[in-house]
C-alpha cells in the first residue's frame, strides 16, 4: 500500500516537474549533455550490481523521461554524496537529485519548486544493545553515524553534542 501511494504521489507531481524542469533549464540549441552526479540511495537511485553504469530507480525514472521530452542527454557520474553536492557548488556537474534543501545549500544552487517526494529521518538500533530513542533528548551519549554532508532536521543538524 504504501508503495502504490509512493508512486501514485510520484505520477501526480512529474508533469509539474517536467514543467518546473523546462522553466529552469535554458534553451539548448542543439542537443546537449547534462552531468548528473549521484550516489547510491534505495529506491531512488539504484546501481546495477553486475554493471556499473547502469542505474534504475525512481530518480532515473523521471530524470530519463524529462531528458527525452526535452532532447538532452544524461551523462551519469557515481560520485559520492560529499563530493557530489561539491561538484554542483564548483559548476563541475550540472544536476543532483534528492537533496535536502538547507538555507546553505540554496546559496550553491538551484532547487526545482516543488518536490516529487518528501522524506522523514529514521533512527535505527541494533536489537540487542537495549538502545530506546522516543524523544529527540534520548539521542544524548549515543554514537550516531550518518551520511558526510546530508541534512537532516533542526535541532539535529547545528546540535554539535
Amino acid at each position: 500500500m504504501r508503495q502504490k501511494n509512493l508512486f501514485s504521489n510520484i505520477r501526480k507531481s512529474f508533469a509539474f516537474l517536467a514543467f518546473a524542469a523546462v522553466a529552469a533549464l535554458p534553451s539548448f540549441p542543439e542537443k546537449t549533455s547534462l552531468r548528473v552526479v549521484c550516489d547510491v540511495w534505495v529506491p531512488y537511485r539504484i546501481a546495477s550490481a553486475t554493471a556499473p553504469d547502469v542505474w534504475s530507480g525512481i530518480d532515473f525514472d523521471l530524470l530519463r523521461e524529462l531528458a527525452r521530452r526535452l532532447d538532452f542527454e544524461l551523462v551519469i557520474m557515481h560520485i559520492p554524496w560529499a563530493r557530489s553536492l561539491g561538484m554542483i557548488a564548483s559548476g563541475d556537474a550540472d544536476l543532483m537529485t534528492g537533496v535536502a534543501w538547507s538555507e546553505e545549500r540554496s546559496k550553491r544552487m538551484t532547487y526545482v519548486p516543488t518536490s516529487y517526494s518528501s522524506v522523514k529521518p529514521v533512527l535505527f538500533a541494533p536489537a540487542n544493545r537495549g538502545v530506546t530513542v522516543r524523544a529527540y533528548e534520548d539521542l544524548a551519549g549515543k554514537k550516531i553515524g550518518q551520511t558526510a554532508n546530508s541534512v537532516y532536521f533542526e535541532p539535529y543538524n547545528s546540535d554539535s553534542s
